[in-house]
């Protein structure tokens, strides 16, 4: 497929006061997060509903069996035959006095044919598998809790019909956001008449180290994206067109076409234990894995079952150990879920936006990667520069804008708890 290969037509997109109002879904652990969230899009009413909010999974309670399966079982990885056993073996008295004997209870249930993995793996129910390789993580296990809530969160958006998925660290333009959805959604509509071909996975923003940004914005979109003839160089580039268009999610062997831009093939190369975020910032050129980040997404019925299926068939797809590891890493969500789709159901069926409507909020500590924070909000101001934004477009918390503030003025990124703490300082000189 190639999406630059027909013309996006004249037509102006509908203002949104001619729109249904879009339906947000929020993946979030509550407190402050959900209040900002709940703030931004107060301001955005007239045309975005209220905001459902969809529960996050504290990466504690993934510590035991019982809870872990059952969130395993309720985000659909989990057979339900298997579940059946392992739920009426829970209160079995034999099991609860010889916990050692707990999978006996999956004896009679058929182990899966055709799974992946080593013969020893495919020779256990899938359940057990997928236990016994999650209960030995330490670190990683806040990021398996990610993932698994985004599973959650992506069922109830294919069976509730919301327009897209939220994590609760995003801030967003409030006066052009819903525009900007629905540039999103008409193009990827268009491309779908032209090219016959399903988009099942969307994506309304998107980050990456800044020299693979400045590919994907420069040379990625230009190259490839829909409708690309009929657009300004101008505005392909910098997003900054009359209206959006969509392109190809972007994957490592695209630099390839790109030669002069990119790092040694060597350096390319990345383990899958290999954090996105540390396999891209640093790089001078290109390189790595393009672009990351699940932060603001839309995915189909098929799409969804198309993920699960193969997570199902595949505990590696999530949980991955190299022969000379000692534990199990966990896969992060936003290099399962193209991944997954791409294999299965094609590149095509992922469309990426030319201007994105929602942008990572500045130094809102990451609870996975909290190193990179600064690397983020660098990536997005350079983001937003192009798609004709700054920070002061985007609704932000008080605290935020000081960030924001102190940044201009020093060049530094501080975190919400060193600003208290330069706060303090400052009141204690006085």
């Amino acid at each position: 497929m190639t999406f630059g290969a027909t013309k996006v037509d004249g037509e102006r997109t509908p203002s949104t006061s001619q729109r249904r109002k879009l339906r947000p879904l929020i993946i979030t652990m509550g407190g402050a997060r959900q209040e900002y969230m709940e703030q931004l899009f107060a301001t955005m009413k007239n045309d975005i509903e209220t905001p459902v909010f969809s529960p996050g999974i504290p990466s504690r309670s993934l510590r035991n069996r019982h809870e872990f399966l059952t969130t395993a079982f309720e985000v659909g990885l989990v057979p339900n035959d298997e579940w059946k056993a392992i739920k009426a073996a829970q209160n079995d008295p034999r099991y609860q006095q010889h916990p050692e004997r707990f999978w006996e209870c999956l004896n009679k249930v058929p182990v899966k044919k055709g799974r992946r993995g080593s013969d020893h793996d495919v020779k256990l129910h899938y359940s057990r598998e997928l236990w016994q390789k999650a209960k030995t993580l330490n670190r990683g296990r806040a990021t398996l809790a990610c993932l698994l809530a985004h599973l959650r969160a992506m069922k109830l958006c294919a069976e509730g019909g919301y327009d897209f998925i939220l994590e609760d660290n995003v801030r967003a333009p409030s006066e052009e956001c819903a525009q900007r959805v629905w540039e999103a959604i008409d193009a990827c509509h268009e491309c779908e008449r032209e090219n016959k071909e399903t988009c099942h996975l969307r994506y309304y923003g998107f980050l990456g180290s800044m020299a693979n940004l400045h590919w994907v914005l420069t040379t990625h979109i230009a190259r490839t994206a829909f409708g690309h003839e009929s657009a300004s160089e101008e505005g392909v580039e910098a997003g900054g067109a009359s209206r959006a268009t969509v392109f190809p999610f972007p994957i490592t062997q695209d630099f390839d076409q790109s030669p002069e831009d990119s790092q040694d093939g060597a350096e390319e190369q990345q383990s899958d234990n290999t954090p996105l975020h540390q396999s891209t910032f640093g790089r001078q050129k290109p390189g790595g894995t393009p672009i990351w980040g699940a932060y603001a997404y839309w995915i189909s019925q098929d799409g969804l079952q198309t993920l699960l299926e193969a997570l199902r068939m595949d505990v590696g797809a999530m949980l991955w150990k190299g022969k000379r590891m000692r534990a199990y890493v966990v896969k992060p969500i936003d290099k399962v879920l193209p991944r997954q789709i791409i294999a299965t159901l094609g590149r095509s069926c992922i469309h990426v936006t030319t201007r994105p409507a929602f942008f990572r909020a500045p130094m809102l500590t990451s609870k996975i990667h909290a190193q990179w924070d600064a690397e983020f909000c660098n990536s997005t101001e350079y983001q937003m520069e192009h798609s004709v934004l700054s920070w002061s477009d985007l609704w932000l918390s008080d605290t935020e804008r000081r960030v924001v503030h102190r940044h201009n003025q020093t060049g530094e990124w501080l975190t919400m708890d060193e600003l208290a703490g330069l706060d303090e300082s400052e009141a204690d000189d006085q």
